[in-house]
């Protein structure tokens, strides 16, 4: 993230993605499509409160 971009690769296909971390808002909605399908991630989150909030990065390609 620090770096503010990366490469993917995907397959045989690679590409260039700009990099930039989810906040607030849209962050809990990230979060809460997240751990709908798997739970663990729930579970985790809950290990590590008040430790860590479990960051989400959007990677948009360039």
């Amino acid at each position: 993230m620090a770096a503010g971009q990366a490469t993917v690769e995907a397959g045989t296909d690679a590409y260039q993605v700009t990099v930039s971390e989810v906040t607030g808002e849209d962050r809990d909605r990230v979060w809460a499509r997240q751990v709908s399908p798997a739970p663990g991630f729930s579970d985790y989150e809950k290990k590590t409160a008040g430790i860590r909030v479990i960051p989400f990065l959007e990677l948009t390609r360039r």
